[in-house]
């Protein structure tokens, strides 16, 4: 303080004392912050190159256990079966079209290199909205020794609000907000009575760390159940490991050749990276390309982010609406 106090004086001979009061505090307030940096700088560190991820088998697994993912034949999900297959996994996916899931199963199977057991369930979350739906999905696992479940279903459509149809609003609520929260109630009392722990993990995104204007409706289910993970690993912590994967852009067979503004990683490093945190987070980033990415989220004013996305929606709405009217004139 005192070489505040000469540095203040040679400036201002007749500083009042309220001007020295406040340099105090902003003082005070940068070096809690410089801490806070350094800290989350080490913390970094730590997670991505020098902490070991922890066995997944041994600890939420067992002679027949199972992961259960939810929209577990495509992208993300897809990849998380492939890498718990790999460990040793039973896998149930849990999705809309048999079809895929069958030959995804067999495929996974195949390159598994392991003995491992396949299942699916038929579910359609996007028609379903009441805890009976759930109880009954939660009917045809009860013979299975879950050890990790994963909810990673996810849907979106780049559309400003006021141009969303409502067929589209319930899909998006009941996908992204209702899953989650949903299923992990009807299965909660099965993963807790296991004799080793488990893990829950549900996918959120990047998106639902802000009010995203244009993706509000994304946006606030995202948000929804990103609060639902961190939560519910603070009340389950005894028996569970529960955690939130804020997922950025993701390099898959579904984004094809389309160029993104945004920071992209490969598949495999986005669920490696979120198997890594597993067990030691309540809310993980997964690869350090999205982690950095969210950067600009925290510091960036909030109305120039709404505008830059809502703009990048309409756009994009705009494109939508074009082909949509393109292929009606080719029919």
């Amino acid at each position: 303080m005192e070489f505040i106090d000469r540095a203040l004086l040679s400036s201002y001979p007749n500083a009042p004392a309220s001007l020295r009061y406040t340099v105090y505090f902003v003082t005070f307030i940068g070096f809690i912050n410089l801490i806070k940096l350094g800290y989350g700088t080490l913390d970094l560190i730590n997670r991505h190159f020098i902490r070991r991820p922890k066995d997944l088998m041994k600890t939420y697994g067992g002679n027949d256990t199972w992961a259960v993912v939810t929209g577990g034949s495509d992208g993300i999900g897809e990849q998380f079966c492939k890498d718990l297959s790999k460990k040793g996994f039973n896998i149930c996916i849990l999705g809309r079209n048999e079809q895929k899931m069958k030959e995804k199963l067999d495929q996974i199977k195949k390159q598994s290199g392991k003995e491992i057991k396949t299942r699916y369930v038929v579910a359609d979350f996007a028609k379903l909205t009441r805890i009976s739906d759930y109880e009954n999905i939660a009917s045809q696992l009860r013979d299975i020794d879950i050890g990790m479940l994963l909810l990673n279903a996810g849907w979106t459509q780049a559309t400003p609000f006021i141009d969303f149809t409502p067929e589209n609003i319930e899909a998006t609520v009941n996908i992204n907000a209702v899953h989650p929260a949903y299923l992990s109630k009807v299965l909660v009392n099965q993963l807790n009575e296991r004799k080793q722990r488990s893990a829950i993990i549900i996918t959120s995104s990047g998106l639902g760390s802000i009010p995203a204007s244009g993706f509000i409706t994304y946006s606030a289910s995202k948000a929804f159940a990103g609060f639902l993970g961190q939560g519910l690993n603070f009340e389950l912590k005894k028996k569970m490991d529960v955690m939130t994967f804020e997922c950025g852009e993701t390099r898959t067979k579904l984004m094809g050749s389309r160029k993104s503004r945004m920071i992209v990683d490969d598949i495999s490093r986005v669920t490696t990276g979120c198997l890594r945190d597993i067990g030691y987070e309540s809310l993980t980033y997964g690869c350090l390309t999205h982690e950095l990415a969210m950067i600009p989220l925290k510091i960036f004013p909030l109305r120039m982010l709404q505008s830059m996305m809502f703009k990048a929606s309409q756009k994009t709405f705009a494109m939508l609406q074009k082909k949509e009217a393109e292929a009606k004139k080719q029919n």
